[in-house]
């Protein structure tokens, strides 16, 4: 499955997006992934000879984003580096200070064979060790951050994911939808005991039974782990 998502985020990271005169491809000649051995990554892309850029590098780890200013040279180029010791790091560069129009990208950073953990946003159950749920749990302000990230992104718009405006997932109708129409895991189905029928079902791993918004009734599984009952409720 790592492999598998790891793959994903390749062809993803592949297709970044060219908008107006700014460009990340540079970066991207090589693929998305670095072996960086521990060093800040380099962070490069192209636009007109002497226009200010405005670079947007949020790390997964955590959500945080940092917002710098920086002008193209005399070739278009313009560059900068992060500090070291994130795996993945979402890029978006824009002429507008708004990143309404923007290049988007993510650089997938690894120390030799070791694969970096990849973001859990949309698998996270919003449920930490202590049992604190949706804003209450630890992870929730890292999610929100990637979510909302996500959701104002170009790529969710070309997507149809990304069709209401100003989303947050700090609103309770953003989250609601959120649980129901974007997340991979069953929110549904968070607080039962899967100790009958199923045995002892990892709880954080179970995703969503049945996928309205992102896949057809051939991906779902019964509930009660019987598979001749069809019940739409099952």
């Amino acid at each position: 499955m790592k492999k598998t998502i790891l793959c994903l985020y390749l062809a993803l990271c592949a297709l970044c997006a060219l908008r107006g005169e700014v460009s990340l491809s540079p970066m991207f000649a090589d693929g998305a992934v670095r072996d960086t051995a521990g060093a800040a990554p380099e962070i490069r892309g192209s636009a007109g000879p002497g226009r200010d850029v405005y670079l947007r590098i949020t790390a997964a780890s955590d959500g945080k984003s940092v917002t710098k200013t920086l002008r193209a040279g005399a070739g278009g180029v313009f560059s900068c580096r992060y500090p070291a010791g994130v795996d993945v790091y979402f890029i978006d560069a824009s002429e507008d200070p708004g990143f309404e129009d923007a290049a988007e990208g993510a650089l997938i950073c690894c120390r030799g064979k070791e694969a970096p953990e990849l973001p859990s946003a949309f698998t996270n159950d919003l449920l930490d060790r202590k049992g604190a749920a949706d804003r209450r749990s630890r992870e929730y302000p890292a999610v929100r951050r990637l979510v909302n990230l996500y959701m104002n992104s170009r790529g969710a718009a070309l997507s149809r994911r990304g069709d209401k405006k100003g989303f947050d997932l700090d609103r309770d109708e953003d989250l609601a939808y959120f649980k129901r129409d974007l997340a991979l895991y069953d929110f549904a189905h968070r607080d039962r005991d899967w100790s009958l029928p199923l045995g002892h079902r990892p709880c954080r791993c179970f995703w969503q039974s049945v996928w309205p918004s992102w896949f057809n009734s051939s991906n779902d599984h019964p509930l009660d782990g019987d598979p001749d009952n069809g019940a739409f409720g099952n």
